[in-house]
């Protein structure tokens, strides 16, 4: 979806699609929440913002760390957020980096998950509640549990069998199969529940 950012929040209608407005130029579309209401991050303010297809900003989430989980503070830079809500609300966030945050709809972060070298450019959250994270770099599909901690390594091509290899996107259809996408735009589904 092709946003707008411009200095209203205001529905946008195009010739394609329509789209929401917000108050700021630097955002980054997060993801749509439970409630109908899409995330955007803004850049400059760091902070996500709660936008209602009718009524504009709904609230501000600033990401906080009391428990000191992360060991980089600046994670959300780049050009795309990567995010998901789980089953009980919490945020799953990466922006393409190493490390995955989990937070709560406040905004506290109650986990996080860091790879060394990792390049995470896929996150989906199953029927269950867990959160599949893949590793574009290394890999490897993790499942970690809707607070964020590691459960396991689904799948990965340490054997060089390339099952899985450059992975830029998955998804979990209404049937619980893993839909896996690479930079081949080569599709493959996985049964794994």
């Amino acid at each position: 979806m092709v946003l707008d950012w411009t200095i209203c929040s205001e529905k946008v209608k195009t010739n394609h699609l329509e789209g929401y407005k917000v108050p700021f130029k630097n955002g980054l579309v997060g993801c749509f929440i439970r409630n109908g209401n899409l995330l955007v991050y803004n850049k400059d303010e760091k902070e996500f913002y709660e936008v209602s297809e009718q009524k504009g900003v709904q609230q501000k989430i600033k990401i906080v760390d009391p428990k000191h989980k992360l060991k980089n503070t600046d994670i959300f830079t780049g050009e795309n957020i990567l995010m998901a809500e789980t089953k009980n609300s919490n945020l799953v966030i990466s922006s393409s980096n190493k490390t995955v945050v989990i937070a709560d709809k406040h905004g506290t972060i109650l986990e996080a998950f860091e790879r060394q070298g990792a390049f995470f450019r896929g996150i989906a959250v199953d029927n269950y509640g867990q959160i599949l994270v893949a590793d574009y770099q290394n890999d490897f599909i993790d499942i970690l549990s809707e607070d964020g901690v590691f459960q396991r390594n689904l799948l990965n091509n340490e054997n060089k069998d390339r099952i899985i290899y450059s992975t830029f996107h998955i998804t979990i259809d209404e049937w619980g199969l893993l839909w896996v996408f690479n930079e081949e735009n080569t599709m493959k589904m996985f049964s794994y529940q």
